[in-house]
């Protein structure tokens, strides 16, 4: 029994995946475990104002352990330019590093769920506060299809522990590109990705672990 249930389930996605649709979460094989994070709690409690804050001064630009370009600006902007991509818009943009470096070539716009770390934006960026891991319809039809194409930087990461959560975040996004979303994650990440999500306008970019 427990050899058909697992045929069945690998037909079913293959067949979604034909399709270009989501797999459903009952479909998706168990995956090695990953990294998760609790994104309520560590961006959007008042509770963890003071873990994001402490991120934000140990990550800086000046600070005591700046982040390492991983990606670089440059290949993010490789991605977008073959999308012919103007406007861009960057899901979980924290304080505008990634923005500033980009925003002389693009068109840029960045969304965070944390007002904390949008306050510490440059105010020349255009920012604004979206969750992306709720389903806000009025916001969808609203802006579906409105940025030429999408991407995030160490985002998904906290959201595919809940399966249903991460098809949610994943289809709000690819509702709001009228082209790719780019998501640059660790590679076990990438690998739970893939199988919840067989969109060719998905676009995972692996990166490597490095102490942040």
């Amino acid at each position: 029994m427990n050899l058909v249930r697992r045929i069945y389930r690998a037909v079913m996605r293959r067949l979604y995946r034909l399709a270009g649709r989501t797999v459903p979460a009952a479909l998706v094989p168990q995956l090695p475990s990953v990294d998760h994070r609790d994104y309520q709690k560590a961006w959007v409690d008042l509770a963890g104002k003071s873990y994001r804050m402490t991120v934000y001064e140990r990550q800086r630009a000046d600070g005591s352990k700046p982040l390492i370009d991983n990606p670089s600006p440059e290949e993010i902007a490789v991605a977008l330019r073959a999308d012919s991509a103007r406007r861009v818009l960057e899901v979980g943009c924290g304080w505008g590093r990634l923005m500033t470096a980009l925003a002389g070539e693009f068109a840029i716009e960045g969304c965070d769920v944390s007002e904390d770390m949008l306050r510490l934006c440059p105010p020349e960026l255009r920012t604004f506060r979206y969750d992306a891991a709720v389903e806000d319809l009025a916001f969808l039809r609203q802006h579906a299809g409105e940025w030429d194409a999408i991407f995030t930087r160490g985002v998904m990461l906290y959201f595919i522990k809940d399966r249903d959560q991460c098809c949610r975040v994943l289809n709000n996004l690819l509702a709001l590109s009228r082209d790719n979303v780019h998501c640059w994650e660790w590679p076990e990440v990438c690998e739970v990705l893939r199988a919840i999500s067989a969109s060719p306008r998905l676009v995972l970019h692996p990166i490597e672990h490095r102490s942040e």
